[in-house]
């Protein structure tokens, strides 16, 4: 839970040893005070630092991890939709046999993020 709570907060400021992380006013209400422990924890074990953790609420965030995970994922498949359709071999096909392209059945080949 706490994970998905943290790819949900964008880093604001790292000041010194405090790091701002600003999230929706929804998922701030979630975090409690063990989940913000954690998250200081576990960025304490990454960076080897003392870091103190301050979580904020606000409407307009940067880009959180979990947005830029669909973004990219939204973008690649567009990517993938647009290929498939533009393949003179698809689109041979398609004339030949007066056949549909299923849209929802196309995916991006490459690995999620």
């Amino acid at each position: 839970m706490t994970g998905g709570f943290a790819s949900q907060m964008a880093l604001l400021t790292q000041q010194n040893l405090c790091w701002s992380f600003v999230t929706t006013p929804d998922i701030l209400r979630l975090i409690t005070e063990v989940h913000r422990h954690r998250i200081e924890t576990s960025l304490r074990q990454v960076t080897q630092l003392a870091l103190q953790v301050e979580i904020t609420a606000s409407d307009m965030t940067p880009e959180t991890p979990l947005q830029r995970r669909d973004r990219l994922h939204a973008e690649r498949l567009a990517l993938a939709k647009s290929a498939f359709v533009a393949d003179p071999v698809v689109k041979t096909l398609v004339a030949r046999f007066n056949a549909a392209i299923d849209q929802d059945s196309i995916q991006p080949v490459s690995k999620e993020i």
